[in-house]
């Protein structure tokens, strides 16, 4: 065996000292199957854990401030703790992914036999990794039923499994970052996410960047998983969405704000892409806050 028999030991050496000095620091917080719809969007978020999220079906994106990171079928992406990120699902045929969110203690020292353990680094795309499904799927069973004497046990085992998986796969790529490579099309991106309120003409963006606007529309369609006027109007409508939680500004200020003309075309378009109108949705949240308000009340009494 040799020199392969020497780094398999040193790796279940390390595997064995994670979980002897991890007990009570190994953690699942989620684990599953998630399907998600057409034009789903989940704001900037960060957590503790490392997200790991493999693509079923479907395409979406993850989006790290500047760098912009498409996904497809068969594509995993592990996600550092801390760093924020967003996601943004295809508007076509939507998006199934396996996760695991999972808390572990695994030192800064290891990260030469487990790559995706380098906090420095927001993430880590991987491909060709079709045997990580098993393993987390193997994981999230056992999260379901951890309670059980053996489950615990079992689940600490299946957390290892797929830290020993993703050190393999992050091990043998030289470089686990692959956003959004063309610096025009990054910048174009990112002028977007900022300007997406205003009057914008994808042919001027384009000939501003020296591309042309076919090249930017089969980009987005291809490699993001909608057109780019589409991609526009989701980020308005997630933001009509997050002031008409947060705020108690009018339906006619919402609209003017996040960029649409007319109160009464953002309230068509609302009804069309959500399925009720804002104020609706607003009264809607309102409910569910006034609930879950009155929940924890009950049980701190």
């Amino acid at each position: 065996m040799g020199r392969a028999g020497n780094a398999m030991d040193r790796i279940q050496e390390l595997l064995m000292k994670i979980w002897k000095e991890g007990v009570g620091k190994m953690d699942v917080r989620k684990s599953g199957a998630y399907r998600f719809l057409p034009s789903y969007r989940y704001e900037a978020h960060s957590h503790v854990e490392y997200e790991i999220n493999y693509v079923l079906s479907g395409k979406c994106m993850m989006i790290f401030e500047e760098e912009y990171v498409p996904l497809k079928v068969g594509e995993c992406i592990v996600i550092s703790p801390f760093w924020k990120h967003g996601f943004l699902v295809d508007a076509k045929s939507g998006c199934k992914i396996q996760q695991t969110e999972m808390s572990v203690e695994i030192p800064e020292s290891m990260k030469e036999i487990f790559p995706f353990c380098d906090r420095k680094v927001p993430y880590r795309l991987i491909r060709d990794c079709e045997d990580l499904v098993p393993v987390m799927e193997q994981l999230s069973r056992h999260h379901r039923n951890d309670r059980e004497t053996y489950r615990a046990a079992l689940l600490d085992l299946s957390v290892l499994q797929l830290i020993a998986a993703l050190g393999y796969h992050t091990g043998k790529m030289q470089n686990g970052m692959a956003g959004v490579r063309n610096e025009k099309i990054r910048d174009l991106m990112k002028y977007i996410q900022e300007h997406y309120h205003e009057p914008l003409q994808i042919e001027k963006l384009a000939a501003g960047r020296g591309i042309s606007s076919r090249f930017v529309r089969r980009y987005f369609t291809e490699e993001i998983g909608m057109p780019c006027s589409a991609y526009i109007q989701t980020l308005r409508l997630n933001k009509a969405k997050e002031l008409l939680w947060e705020t108690d500004k009018s339906i006619t200020g919402i609209a003017l704000e996040v960029g649409y003309g007319t109160p009464q075309y953002f309230c068509r378009i609302f009804r069309e892409e959500i399925g009720m109108s804002p104020s609706a949705y607003r009264f809607s949240w309102k409910e569910k806050q006034i609930k879950k308000q009155i929940s924890t009340q009950t049980d701190t009494q």
